[in-house]
């Protein structure tokens, strides 16, 4: 089970260690307070308290693609703040604990103020990082599809598949070599996820993965 603790041995440890000062840690931290009280009476489907999943999507971006730098851990924590707790959430705040990159990656990762042409948006515009903090987003919603209607689940695996999927195929056209290899990984495992679902659902799977 993750806690606040477990969360920052993962910034002590050796391969990060050398890579977060102490103020990049204090910053760190600061975000995930600002996150855990901004989404504070927010709900998942299942019950669960919202935090958790902000919470869940910094983690695979330490543990699986490898990220290790102030700018994305902050807009991972806080990627959903401008959208679900705006009366909490600021740029100011954002640039404050991440710079003006964490704040970029969380306006791009944000559907306000326009929904439409939002993959659009995070195709043009965000860089490697940015759109591998919304493969651990997506990758977590469906992780946790189960606890959605079958209508919910249905949405989620279309959505995926036609919308998604593709924009992480891209991921990987654009992702440096230091990265390539957990980040392709990352996408495979979305992909089964996905595959799994259709399967469920009887609709065409989709494309097929990255090598």
């Amino acid at each position: 089970m993750e806690n606040r603790e477990s969360f920052f041995a993962r910034l002590r440890a050796p391969a990060a260690a050398a890579l977060f000062s102490d103020d990049d840690v204090a910053r760190i931290e600061m975000a995930y307070d600002l996150s855990k009280y901004a989404h504070r009476a927010q709900e998942r489907k299942d019950g669960e308290r919202y935090f958790e999943h902000p919470r869940r999507v910094a983690i695979s971006l330490l543990d699986r693609l490898e990220i290790f730098d102030l700018a994305s851990v902050v807009a991972a924590l806080l990627h959903d703040a401008y959208e679900d707790a705006p009366q909490y959430m600021t740029p100011m705040k954002v640039r404050i604990l991440g710079g003006a990159d964490a704040d970029r990656m969380v306006r791009l990762l944000s559907k306000v103020p326009e929904k439409n042409g939002y993959v659009e948006r995070l195709r043009r515009h965000g860089d490697w990082k940015t759109i591998g903090i919304k493969l651990c987003d997506r990758d977590d919603n469906m992780s946790s599809l189960d606890a959605g209607s079958e209508e919910f689940q249905r949405k989620q695996t279309i959505e995926t598949r036609d919308v998604y999927l593709p924009l992480f195929l891209h991921l990987v056209t654009i992702t440096p070599s230091s990265h390539l290899e957990p980040v392709a990984a990352m996408v495979r495992s979305l992909h089964d996820t996905v595959e799994r679902w259709t399967k469920t659902f009887g609709i065409d799977p989709p494309r097929c993965p990255p090598e």
